[in-house]
């Protein structure tokens, strides 16, 4: 799951900016983000201490005397580093509020589609608002956990803004080609941009592991015939481990397979719907797409609670 939060909707040509999309959305989608940067960062914190506190553990038994005592204390030090980051990180809850906060965001931007598309259950203008403004309120009850987490909203902001209005006012190849362009299009950009970086991140990090593996199989074979006097091998094993611990927890491979799955997929329904003309067309593109778009966090939600409403 996983990277979103980070996923935003960028200005396309057509206009459609973040700021035209209920004001909702955008706290979750701020709230996710800031939840995604503390758990990465405690955690981070956490592995470098562990590390840091390794090699000061090893160091401090081959430094003159007189510095053993600082050596001791670093290592204490760091030990508590992690310690603190892994209690605080669990209070916090902030890979929660990630996650919350994403469904929230992408459930919301999903419906905004929806109603601005006129497809189902807001074709019908009689009674699409009051529909919508009550699935967000369905959406937010979803998560309760997270309403003392959003931010605020700003004070001339609306759920429905003028600009959902006026696509939805629109004529259907007007709405269709927005559509493509600035939902279709910009998602397969962003799965594409976050596919390749998952890619070389990976391969990086697992190069990383590999060298820090290799180092220290070379220092068990050099202690083998002459016992060193630091004990560099456990030094480079808490390196490795802390490399490969953090492979699984930023899940580069899975992501960029369900990354770039999704990419290919939303190209190939982002070609059919340049051939839309009709409004029953329409609804199953849009029907397809979302189902594409939603499905990394829909799988998350369904691991870690009841589903959204949609």
């Amino acid at each position: 799951m996983i990277d979103t939060a980070e996923k935003s909707t960028g200005e396309s040509t057509l206009g459609i900016s973040p700021k035209d999309f209920p004001t909702l959305q955008q706290a979750a989608s701020r709230t996710s983000g800031d939840g995604q940067r503390w758990h990465f960062s405690l955690n981070r914190i956490e592995l470098i201490a562990l590390v840091a506190a390794s090699a000061l553990g090893a160091l401090a038994f081959v430094v003159p005397h007189d510095m053993h005592t600082p050596f001791a204390i670093g290592t204490v030090l760091a030990l508590l580093a992690a310690l603190v980051s892994n209690y605080v990180g669990r209070q916090r809850k902030d890979d929660q509020v990630w996650f919350d906060g994403r469904a929230i965001a992408e459930s919301i931007m999903s419906s905004s589609w929806r109603y601005m598309m006129r497809t189902a259950p807001f074709n019908d203008d009689a009674t699409c608002n009051h529909l919508f403004t009550h699935q967000l309120v369905a959406i937010l009850g979803a998560r309760p956990e997270l309403r003392h987490e959003l931010h605020g909203p700003a004070p001339d902001r609306h759920q429905i803004t003028a600009k959902m209005r006026q696509v939805r006012a629109s004529p259907l190849l007007e709405r269709a080609r927005l559509y493509r362009e600035s939902r279709l299009l910009e998602q397969v950009d962003w799965y594409s941009a976050k596919a390749e970086a998952n890619r070389v991140s990976a391969s990086r990090w697992s190069w990383a592991t590999l060298a820090a593996q290799l180092a220290a199989l070379i220092a068990a074979i050099v202690a083998v015939s002459n016992e060193p006097d630091l004990d560099i091998i456990a030094i480079l094993a808490t390196i490795s481990a802390s490399f490969t611990a953090w492979t699984q927890l930023r899940r580069h491979e899975d992501l960029t397979k369900s990354y770039s799955l999704a990419a290919q997929e939303l190209l190939a329904i982002s070609d059919l719907a340049e051939e839309i003309t009709t409004e029953e067309e329409l609804a199953s593109i849009l029907d397809s797409a979302e189902g594409a778009i939603s499905r990394e966090h829909t799988l998350w939600v369904a691991r870690h609670g009841s589903q959204l409403p949609t």
